[in-house]
């Protein structure tokens, strides 16, 4: 009895193990294996059709305001579960991995990703008017253009501090779409690549307050502190997010980077001028 009992056992493990590599050959192994802060999870989740957009049922109640409330609501804001402690921190942990859950099922665990922009962009514009940032370059840029006039200065500074949100954020559109010629066959659409763009523009701002290092010890190497994050961020999220080698993942990014540069310098150079020509014209 026991020898057959051990048989049947041997048996059904034996069949257990068969299913196990039946099942694995059918699947996209590629999709699973371990790299950087994933573990075992699947890099590319399942996603909604863009025809059939998937239901989702959520609940929602209005209550009256009260104190107890009140606190709650402030307390929601620190939720390790949800919401815009539980976005920061999964953002600084793998933006990869934070960008796949929300274009998957997790969407509604996290902050919308150009609403974190809008903050990231306050955050940056209150650190650089604290430290007169825009004033000190421009200083710095009088002495170093005797050529150009007074006037044109101010008005290059003028629109400098009022489109400074729109200038950074028009960055995103030249990247995602460089980023979408090197990767066309991912099956992501343009804007799942905006997402990913959003939020690593929305951690560069976050890890500005590093930048600003260079203040107390004002030498070259100071900016490093900011710089190298900045680059291991980007270089990592798009090796996790694209499935890349370590080699080809670094050589696309570097290119992808200048020529996204190149045409986003190039392109905003042209609309500064355009708006200088029109200032003057109406002066």
């Amino acid at each position: 009895m026991l020898r057959l009992y051990k048989r049947r056992k041997m048996l059904r493990l034996y069949k257990r193990r068969k299913m196990l590599r039946l099942y694995r050959k059918r699947q996209n192994l590629a999709s699973l294996q371990k790299c950087l802060f994933f573990k075992k999870k699947p890099m590319h989740p399942e996603l909604p059709d863009k025809e059939e957009p998937w239901e989702v049922e959520q609940h929602r109640y209005i209550h009256r305001i009260t104190t107890r409330r009140w606190l709650a609501n402030i307390a929601e804001a620190f939720d390790l579960e949800r919401g815009a402690w539980y976005t920061l921190k999964a953002l600084f942990r793998s933006p990869a991995r934070l960008t796949l859950d929300y274009l998957g099922r997790g969407r509604f665990k996290y902050v919308p990703p150009f609403r974190l922009l809008v903050v990231s962009t306050a955050l940056v514009l209150l650190l650089v008017n604290w430290v007169s940032g825009f004033e000190q370059f421009y200083v710095g840029f009088r002495e170093g253009s005797d050529a150009i006039e007074e006037d044109t200065i101010q008005s290059l500074e003028q629109i400098t501090i009022n489109y400074f949100n729109l200038l950074l954020w028009l960055y995103l559109p030249f990247a995602a779409a460089t980023v979408w010629l090197f990767n066309r066959k991912s099956g992501f659409t343009f804007a799942e690549h905006m997402v990913l763009q959003t939020n690593l523009l929305s951690l560069t701002n976050l890890l500005i307050p590093l930048f600003f290092i260079y203040l107390i010890i004002p030498r070259p190497e100071a900016l490093f502190i900011y710089f190298i994050p900045v680059v291991i961020y980007n270089i990592v999220t798009y090796k996790q997010f694209y499935q890349k080698s370590w080699v080809r993942g670094i050589l696309e990014m570097v290119l992808i980077f200048i020529i996204s540069y190149l045409v986003y310098t190039l392109v905003i150079s042209l609309v500064v001028a355009l708006a200088l020509l029109v200032i003057e014209f109406a002066s």
